[in-house]
């Protein structure tokens, strides 16, 4: 008996590294441009939206502050911006950058780590 096997075939784009089901949808993805990284390692941020704790169940008041400890990217370009309130032209047309934060839930007092964009960021004073 013969073994039929299906071949997939994916072209994947050489900055973001995903993949793609045709190689011009892989070119496209590979000539946009490159978000500018706007925070480094280990500095002090304050999130603009609000999170909920996870353990609790509950919207933390207000934003949360911590500190950068990994610097993700860069990621393929995020649709979701279309849609929210973090418009930026630049950035749905580009590659962009995720920042790893890590702070103190004010809810439940727990260290925890999150994932933002540079919209999502803005430097604590």
């Amino acid at each position: 008996m013969k073994k039929i096997v299906k071949k997939i075939v994916r072209y994947q784009c050489s900055i973001c590294e995903k993949n793609h089901k045709t190689e011009i949808k892989a070119k496209k993805c590979e000539s946009l441009p490159i978000e500018k990284q706007k925070f480094k390692k280990g500095l002090a941020v304050q999130s603009v939206t609000t999170r909920i704790c996870w353990i609790h169940l509950k919207a933390m008041p207000g934003t949360i502050s911590g500190k950068i400890i990994r610097i993700i990217g860069p990621m393929p370009p995020r649709k979701t911006y279309k849609f929210s309130r973090l418009d930026d032209r630049k950035t749905i047309h580009s590659h962009t950058m995720q920042y790893e934060v890590e702070y103190r839930c004010p809810v439940c007092n727990n260290k925890e780590r999150a994932c933002y964009s540079a919209l999502e960021l803005k430097r604590k004073k």
